[in-house]
């Protein structure tokens, strides 16, 4: 996480025309919460990097994406806000086998992924009993903040394939999805365990069940989802 930050920073000092950094909320054991801002405008479209500590290539990808858009001319009203980590202590406790070397001995030996109760992309339920972590707070009061057009959460996956989890359908993205993912080599997932019953709009795309509708697999209650969040907010 320390090195995501320190690359962050690089681009801002490089280009400071465009970059800025701010920290919007601390993890529980203290860590900062840092999001990269590229550019201004009224349509923000809002990244999550590493909401589960076990897949660094979201905060990869996150950083990935702010370089890319920083080779680009900006778009006129559109606002990238990268939050680099979602998760830095579960990323710090990861640290062991992120660092080398990459030995299948050495990932289990060192590999930390939270409870359920735990991850900050899920909120509490109402009558559960315990406060949102801090690090959910951070990101609905983000989300309350931007009111992205679109949020998009980078996860990783251990084997099976590239998919695409979806709020709600999006017209020619699952297409275009394919296509991206076809151009790297990647297959896509045809059947995830992580959308088991799931509307499919399209193979390696999914669509989260409505609120209340239940699921096999968690979320069982999408409500409770930083995604239902961004949904009800977005424009």
């Amino acid at each position: 996480m320390a090195r995501a930050v320190a690359a962050a920073r690089r681009l801002a000092r490089l280009r400071p025309e465009r970059c800025r950094l701010r920290e919007v909320g601390r993890s529980r054991a203290g860590r900062p919460l840092v999001v990269l801002s590229v550019d201004e405008g009224e349509r923000a479209v809002l990244v999550v990097g590493g909401p589960h500590p076990n897949e660094p290539v979201g905060v990869a990808s996150a950083l990935r994406l702010a370089e890319r858009v920083l080779e680009l001319p900006p778009r006129p009203g559109v606002a990238w806000h990268v939050l680099l980590c979602l998760d830095p202590d579960g990323a710090a406790l990861n640290e062991g086998w992120l660092g080398g070397p990459l030995t299948a001995a050495r990932h289990y030996e060192h590999f930390f992924r939270p409870s359920f109760d735990e991850q900050p992309e899920l909120l509490p339920p109402p009558d559960g009993g315990r406060p949102p972590l801090p690090e959910s707070l951070a990101l609905t009061g983000l989300i309350d903040e931007l009111r992205p057009v679109l949020q998009c959460s980078l996860h990783g996956v251990d084997f099976g394939g590239a998919f695409v989890q979806l709020t709600r359908p999006a017209a020619g993205l699952p297409e275009r999805f394919a296509r991206s993912v076809a151009r790297g080599g990647i297959p896509l997932d045809v059947d995830s365990y992580d959308a088991v019953g799931w509307d499919r709009p399209a193979p390696g795309a999914y669509v989260m069940p409505a609120p209340g509708a239940g699921s096999l697999v968690l979320p069982d209650r999408p409500e409770l989802s930083t995604w239902s969040h961004a949904a009800r907010t977005a424009g």
